[in-house]
C-alpha cells in the first residue's frame, strides 16, 4: 500500500441515501477522498490502477449479495474491507469476518467518529502488516545471499538448535542431525581441536567479546569442509557462567582452498516463511462467551464446552504475562462493552495449558437489543514475535561475520552493509547506503572488459567470484577477494545483489615474496639459475615452434675471482659480485635476461639477437667491466671477465646444447689469457651434439 496524506475510500452502496449519509459522516473526520460505486461491476474500474486504500461495502448489491460480495471483492483487491449493513445478525457478522472483512458496522447505528476510527484502524493494520512482510523479506534475502548456517547452543545442557543450512553444509538433511553439541564435536577434524579450544574457551570464560575460528568438519560423503565458525555468548548466569551462545557457520572451503590451492567456491541460500493465524469469538453484554470458532479453540487449547458461557476475561485474560492481575475494568473487551468504542491492540491470552500467548486483537462493538456485545478477532503473534527475535538473531549473526557483506539493489545502489564493511573500506554505513560500490572503492586498476565480464555474469543470474584491487576511503589500495551473488524474487526477477568481500592484501604480499625468493638470486637481484634456465627453455621452445629471429647466449665468468676472496675477504667478494651484476644489468635491453648461475658464473640471454651483434655487446661489456673496478675496503678492486658466445639453434635437442657451446667458448677465452670474448666453434658444436 502507498502511504498518502489523503486516504482513498471506495464506497460500494446501491442506496443513494445511505451513500450520502456515509459521505456526510466522513466530512470533517480526516482527509478522506470517497469514490462511490453502486455495484460490483461499477466498482471494478476503481479497483484497477493502484486501487483504493480501503473499501466500505454494502452486502446487498444489484449484482451480488451476502458473503459472495465480500469474497468477490477480496479476490479483486488487497485493500482492507469494512462491511456496512443493516443486518444486526451476529452470526452473519462473524461469517463476514471469516470471509476476509476487517470490520462489521451496522448502518443505522454508525456514528461519524466511530466510522472514522474504524477506517483509520483498518488502514493502520494493513500498513503494519505490509511493513512486517517487507521486513521479513529483506532479512530472508540477506541470510540467503550470505549463505550462513545458524546454531543456537544451550551451553549447560548441551542442546543445540541447528538450521537447514548448517546441516546442508555437511551434506545432511536437518532431521539427520541430532540437536546436541556432540553433532558438531564428532564431525570436527581431530587436528583442529587445539585451534578451536584456543578461541572458544577464552570467550566462554568472558575474556573475549566474541568467538571466531576456522576449522574443518566431515561431510556426509567423507571429505572435509572448511567452516568459518563465529558467535558469541548472549546469556550468562549471575556468576558469569555461559548459558546460551548463538552464532553462524559459513562454508569457507573455497577461500581456504584458494589460500592452499588458489581456488574457492561457496554459496548457499535460504528462505524464511511466516504465517499468521486468526481466531474469532463473541462476548455478550454480561462478559460471557457467546460463540467461538475452531481456530480460536485450537489456539487457546479449550474445547467449545469450556468456553461457551464462561467469563472469558476470567478464563483467558485474567493476568498480565508477569502474573499481575488484569482487572476487568482495564480489559479492552470490557471497556468496549461499556463505551461501545472499537479497539485494536496487542495483548496476552492465557492458554489452557497455562502458557501466555501474545495476540493482536481487534475488539468490535456489536449493538444488540439487550445491550452492547463485542466480536473479538485475534491472531497468535507468537510466530511474528519469534520471527522478529530470529531477525534480531540473524542480524546479530550477520553483524558478527568477519567478512564484509554488502546488499545492493539491481542498479548496484547499496541498501545495507555490515560493520566489517566499514572496517575494510573506511566508510560508515550512513556514507555507503544509497551509493554504488564503484563510487566508493573503485581504484581504476581493473579495465572496462573486466567489469563487462562481471556484470554479464551476475545479470545472467550467476555468481561471480574473483580478485580486485580496491581503494579505501583514505586512498590506500588493497587486494580484495570478492563474491557477488544475485538474489531473485518469486517471479525470477533479480532484485538484489549480495557481495561478500575479504581483504587478501597480506596473502598477495606473501605470494609475491615467495615468487621473488623462488626466482631471484638473493645477493645480486638477478634471476637465479632455475629462473634463468626456465626462461631459456621457453625461448628455445618459441624458436622451435615459430622459427623466429635468432637468440644468442652469453656465458660470463669473472677472472681470478678466487684471488679476490682470498685477498680481500668474502664481504668484498660479495661487493664485487653485486658491482658486476649492476654492470651486467645496465648493459642489457628490456627484453634481455641476466642471471647468476652460481659463484662467479653469470649468463645473459639475448632474444632476437644474432651472433655478430651479441659479440659486439659482449665486447662492450668486457671493456666496461675492465674499466670499472669495484670498491673495496682498502681501495678499488679491478676485475675482468671472460665471455663465451653461442647461438640457440633450431637443430638443438635442448637448450643445454647451447649452454655447453657457450661454456666451451668461455673456457677457451680463459685458456687464451682471460679478459676475452670467444665465439662458439665447430668443435663446440660437435661437443654439444
Amino acid at each position: 500500500m502507498v502511504d498518502r496524506q489523503e486516504a482513498r475510500i471506495l464506497l460500494v452502496e446501491d442506496e443513494p441515501g445511505d451513500a450520502s449519509l456515509v459521505r456526510q459522516a466522513l466530512r470533517g473526520q480526516g482527509r478522506f477522498r470517497v469514490d462511490w460505486a453502486t455495484s460490483l461491476a461499477e466498482a471494478r474500474p476503481f479497483l484497477a490502477n493502484g486501487g483504493p486504500d480501503l473499501v466500505l461495502l454494502d452486502l446487498s448489491l444489484p449484482d451480488s449479495t451476502g458473503l459472495d460480495t465480500v469474497r468477490a471483492l477480496r479476490a479483486a483487491t488487497m485493500a482492507p474491507v469494512i462491511v456496512l449493513t443493516g443486518n444486526e445478525d451476529a452470526a452473519l457478522a462473524l461469517e463476514t469476518l471469516d470471509a476476509g472483512a476487517q470490520d462489521y458496522l451496522v448502518k443505522g447505528e454508525i456514528q461519524a467518529d466511530a466510522l472514522a476510527r474504524a477506517i483509520r484502524h483498518a488502514l493502520t493494520r494493513a500498513r503494519l502488516e505490509q511493513r512486517l512482510r517487507d521486513s521479513e523479506a529483506r532479512m530472508a534475502l540477506a541470510l540467503a545471499g550470505a549463505g550462513l548456517g545458524l546454531w543456537d547452543w544451550r551451553v549447560a545442557t548441551g542442546e543445540v538448535t541447528f538450521d537447514e543450512r548448517w546441516a546442508g553444509m555437511l551434506g545432511h538433511a536437518l532431521e539427520e542431525i541430532e540437536p546436541r553439541v556432540s553433532s558438531w564435536e564428532e564431525r570436527v577434524h581431530p587436528d583442529d581441536w587445539p585451534t578451536i579450544r584456543a578461541a572458544l574457551q577464552p570467550h566462554l570464560d568472558g575474556a573475549t567479546p566474541f568467538y571466531q575460528c576456522e576449522h574443518r568438519m566431515r561431510h556426509r560423503d567423507g571429505h572435509w569442509v572448511w567452516i568459518l565458525d563465529a558467535g558469541r555468548v548472549i546469556e550468562r548466569d549471575g556468576e558469569g557462567r555461559p548459558l546460551r551462545a548463538v552464532g553462524i557457520h559459513q562454508d569457507i572451503s573455497d577461500r581456504k582452498h584458494a589460500e592452499l590451492e588458489l581456488a574457492r567456491e561457496a554459496e548457499e541460500r535460504r528462505e524464511l516463511l511466516a504465517a499468521l493465524g486468526e481466531g474469532v469469538y463473541g462476548v455478550g453484554p454480561d462478559g460471557r462467551c457467546a460463540f467461538v470458532n475452531p481456530a480460536a479453540m485450537a489456539m487457546l487449547g479449550y474445547p467449545e464446552a469450556e468456553l461457551i458461557g464462561a467469563d472469558i476475561h476470567a478464563l483467558i485474560h485474567h493476568s498480565h504475562p508477569g502474573g499481575e492481575p488484569y482487572a476487568h475494568a482495564d480489559c479492552p473487551i470490557h471497556r468496549t462493552l461499556r463505551d461501545g468504542q472499537p479497539r485494536r491492540q496487542e495483548d496476552w491470552y492465557w492458554r489452557r495449558d497455562g502458557v501466555a500467548m501474545p495476540v493482536d486483537m481487534t475488539v468490535t462493538p456489536l449493538h444488540r437489543d439487550d445491550g452492547v456485545g463485542v466480536v473479538v478477532v485475534f491472531r497468535d503473534i507468537s510466530e511474528r514475535r519469534a520471527a522478529q527475535a530470529r531477525d534480531r538473531l540473524l542480524l546479530s549473526a550477520l553483524e558478527a561475520v568477519a567478512n564484509a557483506i554488502v546488499i545492493t539493489d539491481p542498479t548496484a545502489r547499496i541498501e545495507w552493509v555490515n560493520p566489517a564493511f566499514g572496517t575494510l573500506t573506511g566508510y560508515t554505513r550512513d556514507e555507503a547506503i544509497g551509493r554504488r560500490p564503484a563510487e566508493l572503492v573503485k581504484s581504476g586498476r581493473q579495465d572496462k572488459p573486466f567489469y563487462e565480464t562481471l556484470w554479464s555474469t551476475i545479470l545472467a543470474g550467476q555468481t561471480w567470484r574473483g580478485e580486485v584491487v580496491n581503494r579505501r576511503k583514505d586512498g590506500s589500495l588493497y587486494d580484495e577477494e570478492l563474491t557477488i551473488a544475485p538474489v531473485r524474487d518469486e517471479s525470477g526477477e533479480i532484485r538484489h545483489f549480495v557481495g561478500v568481500k575479504q581483504d587478501i592484501s597480506e596473502r598477495k604480499r606473501l605470494e609475491a615474496e615467495l615468487i621473488e625468493l623462488a626466482t631471484t638470486d638473493a645477493l645480486t637481484g638477478l634471476a637465479n639459475r632455475r629462473q634463468f634456465l626456465d626462461r631459456m627453455r621457453l625461448e628455445f621452445d618459441r624458436m622451435k615452434r615459430y622459427e623466429g629471429p635468432p637468440t644468442t647466449l652469453l656465458m660470463l665468468d669473472l677472472d681470478h675471482f678466487k684471488h679476490v676472496n682470498d685477498r680481500h675477504g668474502h664481504a668484498v667478494g660479495d661487493r664485487v659480485l653485486r658491482h658486476f651484476a649492476e654492470l651486467l644489468r645496465a648493459s642489457q635491453r628490456r627484453t634481455d635476461l641476466a642471471g647468476r648461475l652460481g659463484g662467479e658464473e653469470f649468463a645473459l640471454l639475448l632474444p632476437g639477437t644474432g651472433i655478430d651483434s651479441a659479440r659486439q655487446l659482449a665486447e662492450r661489456l668486457r671493456e666496461r667491466v675492465a674499466a670499472s673496478p669495484a670498491p673495496g675496503d682498502g681501495g678499488d678492486v679491478g676485475l675482468t671477465v671472460s665471455v663465451g658466445v653461442a647461438s640457440l639453434r633450431v637443430s638443438d635437442t635442448s637448450p643445454d646444447d647451447a649452454l655447453k657451446r657457450a661454456d666451451g667458448a668461455m673456457y677457451r677465452a680463459k685458456a687464451a689469457g682471460r679478459d676475452r670474448v670467444e665465439i662458439e666453434t665447430s668443435q663446440d658444436r660437435d661437443a654439444s651434439d
